[in-house]
């Protein structure tokens, strides 16, 4: 999953399933990181992943 927003969607994916036609992940944790954010997933297999975010004030 983290593959998701540290990898360019033009590079293969190491993590099957993920598509490269799908950019936005990628996309909006540069936006974030270019804001001095954090950016971060948590994934449980069978149970789904929670994106997250934090920006600062």
């Amino acid at each position: 999953m983290q593959d998701l927003i540290t990898k360019s969607p033009m590079q293969e994916s190491a993590t099957p399933g993920i598509s490269k036609e799908k950019p936005w992940p990628f996309i909006c944790a540069n936006i974030i990181r270019k804001h001095d954010g954090e950016v971060g997933v948590n994934s449980v297999s069978g149970q789904g992943s929670t994106f997250w975010f934090n920006l600062p004030k």
